[in-house]
């Protein structure tokens, strides 16, 4: 009987580990429970958990910030910092069979106690068959990502650049205040630079021209994206054409432009969006260089 998400092992799971038979009639209920704190706590609606997202969730399950802590270790190695959803349910799967009891699971935290016996999520039909599918279907009413995009994000693992060259920096807008990623807005109106002021500016060595084509980081490990109204989002945790812009070097500072021939630009206020047509003072960039990487 299937268990893990797609009937595929975690390649993290502790060597050794066996799924106990009696949690084999219990996966749906239980997937059932992830799902339900996952929209509980993914209101960006983007396909991924970021770290404390993960967290939130595994408390709404019951699960101890111990216990939840030890899993990022399994299921981040990478230090990305977003989990995919198909290792976020595995993750639950996984405290639920009794993992982190396992010698190899390395863990000697306190255990979660009585967290069967918890009542709150368990208001879901247990003999209706849990399709990871439908977990992707149902964020088309509150997304305008694609389906292909959501679900990619479930049955995949997150991609990471293979080569890339690059370094961070603050980007400074025309009215005097910094380019900022913010729980799933970007803005530019921080007068100081933080960590959610901080942006790597990225280019892979196999893109053509990418001496002067870039991808933007955010601190959240995602990418500054344009999208086909020109408006700017910050949840894309691969780079593809609307995550690439055009770098272009003026004596005054920096422009930068996207696929759709928009410039970035903020206006007064602090909005932001690549609506600029034409290169003025609003689209002119001062950005700092924070600290030279090699990624």
């Amino acid at each position: 009987m299937q268990f893990w998400v797609q009937d595929v092992q975690p390649k993290w799971l502790p060597e050794g580990f066996q799924v106990p038979t009696e949690m084999l009639n219990q996966v749906q209920q239980l997937c059932k429970q992830a799902e339900t704190a996952y929209n509980q706590v993914d209101l960006e609606r983007n396909g991924f958990l970021r770290r404390r997202e993960f967290k939130k969730a595994m408390k709404r399950l019951g699960i101890n910030k111990f216990e939840a802590r030890h899993m990022l270790s399994f299921v981040d190695r990478e230090r990305l910092k977003v989990v995919s959803i198909k290792n976020y349910v595995n993750a639950y799967l996984f405290i639920k069979s009794g993992g982190l009891n396992h010698i190899n699971a390395d863990y000697q935290g306190p255990l979660t106690s009585s967290v069967d016996q918890r009542t709150h999520m368990n208001n879901t039909d247990p003999g209706e068959p849990f399709n990871f599918a439908q977990l992707a279907k149902r964020h088309l009413s509150n997304t305008t990502q694609p389906l292909s995009f959501i679900a990619q994000n479930i049955f995949q693992p997150i991609p990471r650049p293979k080569y890339v060259v690059g370094y961070t920096q603050s980007m400074k807008a025309a009215n005097g205040m910094y380019l900022c990623s913010e729980n799933g807005r970007v803005v530019a109106d921080r007068p100081v630079v933080g960590p959610w002021e901080n942006f790597y500016l990225m280019s892979d060595t196999d893109w053509t021209d990418w001496v002067s084509i870039c991808a933007l980081r955010t601190w959240w490990h995602t990418y500054l994206c344009c999208d086909n109204d020109n408006s700017i989002v910050d949840n894309r945790i691969a780079i593809g054409g609307w995550e690439k812009f055009t770098v272009e070097v003026h004596s005054s500072g920096t422009s930068f432009r996207a696929w759709t021939g928009g410039y970035l630009t903020a206006d007064a206020a602090g909005n932001v969006s690549f609506n600029a047509t034409s290169i003025g003072p609003n689209e002119i960039w001062t950005c700092k260089v924070l600290s030279s990487v090699y990624l």
